[in-house]
């Protein structure tokens, strides 16, 4: 059975007491100075791994950029490399068949100028900015 939890107003706390909140790597100098009092090597210890863990941020911000870099590309061969599969194909079926040679091309390449040159950016949705009214 587990320990009953004591109420706090039986237990007055004498004094104030305050806490800090650290925003970064690296707590203040004065806060070093006490770590190092208490463990010699400390602050050094501390300095060591905020240098670690800035070089682990910069190698996956590099790693992340390469992988954009390649989708990117990737994004740009492969509807290439379909476009030339399909002209491939309609330059052999023109060889065996002019008329649907013709067609395969022509609708290859409207495909080609729909999906480089038709598309147009929707633009973001945003909320209305004020409700709609409803009726009476």
């Amino acid at each position: 059975m587990p320990t009953p939890i004591p109420d706090p107003r039986q237990f007055p706390l004498p004094g104030v007491f305050s806490f800090q909140i650290q925003t970064g790597l690296l707590p203040p100098p004065a806060q070093l100075g006490e770590y190092e009092a208490i463990s010699p090597g400390a602050a050094k210890w501390i300095f060591e791994q905020a240098e670690k863990n800035a070089a682990h941020a910069r190698e996956m911000e590099r790693r992340g950029i390469g992988i954009q870099a390649r989708d990117a590309l990737l994004r740009r061969l492969l509807p290439f490399g379909g476009v030339v599969a399909f002209l491939v194909a309609s330059a052999v079926i023109a060889f065996a068949s002019p008329a649907a040679g013709a067609i395969a091309a022509l609708g290859t390449l409207a495909g080609v100028l729909y999906a480089y040159l038709g598309r147009v950016p929707s633009p973001p949705s945003q909320p209305p900015a004020t409700p709609p009214a409803t009726p009476p």
